[in-house]
């Protein structure tokens, strides 16, 4: 890790300095007082230049790095003469004091070991140690508690000895996680989604710890957890950020491999279905029921949903979860994979989920902020990947309706999916019907609703009663319409295909505003 002009002139910043950079400018790896100076110099280190004198008879070196103080930039480069093109120097106005003395002490000490921590992690990726061990190495750069929680809130690494020094962390220690006061706290905090959309951490005032709390997502992409650092023992600085970044990004590494076995309780189904997910198994169908090793009996009616736990703005107890959903219907299996968390309603053969089921389901997701999609019923086990798909896109689709948490049911979504897979391909204009076309473009210039009327009586099955109904017209109004139509443009409503085109042509129209 090496420090530059830049670096020294931002900490500085309030003593207005102003810096002069001729040559390679990151290659400072120390500081010390120009008139007390080992020689010879050296080019890493950068020099302290207090008063005129300390330059007399000096033998500057090409590229050497000064730090002036107490002068004006004219009377620093009158001083450097002919060397003032030659070298790298900042300088401030006001005099060397002990405080500067600190800052610049307090930061590269900071820096320095921050590469000592970034060769130590390094090795540690290298070798596998494991997440607690990364975490005992960082806590000796904070000097400060850290905690790593999983996404449910669970602690799977801190610094035992520092933490348990202290009131809240031997309370978290004590609970291995968060209790539920501190979840409530969280969410009424309402900073767990700034967090979990953040690349770099968030320092928070924590009022029942009496500290400031550094907190940072260790992937922003899939919730698998996040750092929490308590200033219990000394204040943040600038050089606790970049240690924190450098430590989520040891962890995402090794918290990627162990992710899987971690969030789950080791059932073998779990491991079955994971393949099946990661498109693994190619065994044909028929050879399902040998498949014994899965000691779970999967049957003829089945359901996918899919729980996405980084849309929810709220702090997720996600083991909770899954108990509520494994409960609220029997035979319910449910697992995490890549964050998220997938429940199989496994039903008895040939029977379905219920109006009352879904809505018992809804309830669930509204009472924990939940964004779920629900599948389509299919019958193979085999088949999950697909209908995995499916639910994801229903949550997709659904929460561009309705941004709010939800369950959101695939079947309702179908015919936009349908759409926009082909009109990837294809403009709308090439697919619809040119009879439909004509109206609804009719529509748009008359302001009619001639197009809705056709559809709406083609899809009643050609009762005009029934459709002036559900359309709260009356019927002799759409008889005048249907006519108006046939003047217009003339329809075989005894054509099965044609009515079906039709009723499609208008379904996609409705998508894409033809």
């Amino acid at each position: 890790m090496f420090i530059g002009h830049g670096n020294i002139c931002e900490l500085l910043k309030d003593r207005h300095p102003v810096s002069f950079v001729n040559s390679d400018d990151y290659c400072i790896t120390c500081f010390e007082r120009f008139n007390i100076a080992i020689l010879p110099y050296t080019l890493h280190t950068l020099y302290i230049v207090n008063q005129a004198s300390d330059l007399a008879d000096a033998q500057l070196l090409d590229s050497q790095n000064l730090l002036f103080f107490g002068m004006s930039a004219d009377e620093a480069a009158s001083l450097l003469g002919e060397m003032e093109q030659r070298v790298n120097y900042s300088v401030i106005p006001s005099a060397y004091d002990v405080e500067i003395q600190i800052k610049l002490r307090d930061y590269f000490n900071g820096v320095n070991a921050m590469g000592l921590v970034s060769e130590s992690l390094l090795d540690m990726l290298f070798h596998e140690t494991g997440i607690q061990p990364m975490v005992d190495k960082f806590t000796r750069g904070f000097n400060n508690p850290v905690f790593v929680f999983d996404a449910g809130f669970h602690l799977i690494a801190c610094n035992y000895e520092m933490a348990l020094q202290h009131p809240a962390g031997k309370r978290i220690v004590d609970q291995m996680g968060m209790t539920e006061d501190e979840y409530r706290l969280i969410n009424k905090r309402r900073i767990h989604d700034k967090v979990k959309k953040s690349e770099v951490p968030i320092v928070v005032y924590h009022d029942e710890i009496g500290c400031e709390q550094m907190l940072c997502t260790i992937d922003t992409r899939k919730d698998i957890g996040h750092i929490v650092i308590n200033a219990v023992n000394r204040p943040f600085n600038d050089v606790d950020c970049q240690l924190m970044i450098m430590l989520k990004e040891g962890l995402y590494q090794q918290m990627r491999k162990e992710e899987f076995v971690k969030d789950n309780n080791g059932y073998p189904y779990e491991y079955f279905l994971k393949d099946l997910l990661d498109g693994r198994i190619a065994t044909p169908k028929q050879y399902l029921v040998q498949m014994n090793y899965v000691n779970a009996e999967f049957s003829d009616s089945l359901y996918c949903m899919v729980i996405e736990t980084a849309r929810s703005s709220m702090a997720l107890n996600v083991f909770l979860i899954r108990n509520r959903f494994e409960f609220l219907l029997p035979n319910t299996k449910t697992l995490m994979y890549n964050g998220e968390i997938i429940v199989l309603f496994c039903l008895p053969e040939k029977e379905g989920l219920h109006p009352q089921d879904y809505e018992s389901i809804r309830s669930l997701c509204i009472e924990y902020g939940l964004f779920a999609g629900i599948s389509n019923h299919f019958r193979s086990l085999l088949d999950v990947a697909g209908f995995y798909k499916q639910a994801l896109r229903a949550i997709e689709i659904g929460t561009s309706h309705d941004p709010n948490p939800n369950l959101f049911i695939y079947g309702q979504y179908h015919m936009e999916h349908m759409a926009h897979i082909f009109f990837q391909k294809e403009s709308p204009e090439v697919y619809c019907h040119p009879k439909m076309k004509y109206l609804i473009d009719f529509d748009k210039d008359h302001d009619s609703q001639l197009a809705y009327s056709l559809y709406m009586y083609l899809i009643y099955e050609r009762n005009s009663a029934t459709a002036s109904e559900a359309m709260f017209i009356h019927r002799n109004t759409l008889n005048y319409r249907l006519t108006k139509i046939d003047s217009l443009v003339h329809v075989n409503y005894q054509d099965p295909q044609e009515r079906q085109y039709l009723i499609l042509s208008y379904e996609i129209s409705k998508m894409e505003n033809l």
